[in-house]
């Protein structure tokens, strides 16, 4: 499906100008947004949410995460957290990235916007988006998401802080 159908296809759903919405889409293709995310990205712009009722995230642990799920809510300790910033729409954004796990494994992240946490802090993050990145699930936490302290710690037998032996980086690694 090119963009124009997925332009009409959105603007039909939501009841917007087609041009806006192509326009929109083009903007965070240009970005290498994945086609998904970017309808998922216009849908909340113009107040669509996810096209339906929007289901409650399903509560995961780490390993079970995958690119079919739409948005999950994970308990996890942070790994590590970077920050960079690049350009978006134009304008120069810091984005924070990095590493959480649980128990079961670890994953990659990109926070949006700062949401105060730490390496170390042990979290439950609601309505983390899910997208591929390097051919491996990645949360993507922006502003329909929510962070919490968790109520209990998570004990992770992982290395907290990202400090490394040049010799064990990776490509690929964050924060």
């Amino acid at each position: 499906m090119d963009v124009n159908s997925h332009a009409e296809e959105l603007a039909s759903d939501l009841g917007v100008d087609k041009e806006e919405v192509k326009a929109d889409l083009q903007n965070l293709l240009e970005y290498s947004v994945p086609i998904d995310e970017a309808k998922q990205s216009v849908r909340r712009k113009h107040g669509g949410g996810d096209g339906g009722s929007a289901p409650t995230p399903d509560a995961v642990d780490v390993d079970e995460i995958t690119t079919d799920h739409d948005g999950v809510t994970v308990t996890v300790r942070v790994l590590t957290q970077g920050t960079r910033t690049i350009r978006y729409q134009g304008d120069d954004l810091t984005i924070r990235e990095g590493e959480l796990a649980d128990e079961t494994g670890v994953v990659s992240y990109t926070a949006w916007q700062d949401f105060g946490f730490e390496p170390g802090d042990s979290l439950t993050i609601g309505n983390a988006g899910v997208r591929e990145w390097d051919g491996e699930p990645e949360l993507n936490l922006n502003d329909s998401t929510t962070v919490a302290i968790a109520e209990e710690s998570v004990e992770v037998d992982r290395e907290v802080g990202g400090d490394r032996s040049l010799v064990d980086i990776r490509a690929g690694d964050r924060g």
